[in-house]
């Protein structure tokens, strides 16, 4: 019974780090990561097995007055995981946004950046603001795409170029309703670009005009 507590949290555990590891490992590579898209849908049921498991053995052990102390421990260290990781650690989603700006800042310049940005402007693929609405020029893109692979499509996976309505600013966005969505925000020709525009997710500034963001919706 003990064994059997102490395998649960160390399952819920591990649960959490690979939540923490896989949404780094999206951030970082260009391919869409399958395990990322459908991490709600597998991680739920396990920690809902965890949960029964915990509390039948909590259950049992004070019916049958057996490791008592022990389990019903575990039981509680349960929740208090999951209040840690939920109201004091950084959400694992927002490992997203390191995994990005640790690959285009290991491959890329930060006026690698802002030249993508003010031939991003030049090109006029920026009319739009609403997320998923621009259709650009497919000449103009492909010529963008070769220039700066960091913004290639691979299987039909974005980013998606826009301005969320700021004429000043270049974003390219990966991500949906389901996963939210993460990007890199540039102040075109160097313009200032204060990170006020991520709501509650994470932004990562690297200079005054340039950062990396999250967006939990």
């Amino acid at each position: 019974m003990k064994i059997t507590a102490a395998l649960c949290l160390a399952l819920q555990i591990a649960l959490i780090g690979m939540e923490y590891i896989v949404s780094y490992c999206q951030g970082f590579y260009e391919k869409p990561n399958h395990l990322f898209l459908l991490l709600p849908l597998w991680v739920a049921p396990f920690y809902f097995l965890i949960f029964l498991t915990l509390g039948s053995l909590a259950m049992f052990s004070l019916g049958r007055n057996l490791h008592r102390f022990w389990v019903t421990s575990a039981f509680l260290t349960f929740f208090v995981i999951l209040i840690v990781t939920n109201l004091i650690l950084p959400a694992p989603g927002n490992m997203l946004a390191y995994g990005l700006r640790n690959r285009v800042m290991r491959d890329y310049t930060l006026d690698d950046l802002r030249k993508f940005a003010h031939d991003a402007d030049q090109a006029g693929l920026l009319k739009e603001s609403a997320p998923g609405s621009i259709t650009p020029p497919a000449e103009a893109l492909t010529q963008l795409e070769i220039k700066y692979p960091f913004i290639r499509s691979k299987d039909n996976w974005g980013p998606r170029l826009m301005n969320f309505g700021d004429e000043d600013v270049v974003n390219f966005v990966w991500g949906g309703a389901l996963t939210g969505h993460w990007g890199c925000s540039i102040g075109i020709d160097g313009r200032k670009n204060e990170p006020d525009q991520v709501g509650h997710g994470l932004a990562l500034p690297v200079s005054e005009d340039i950062y990396f963001f999250v967006l939990p919706y």
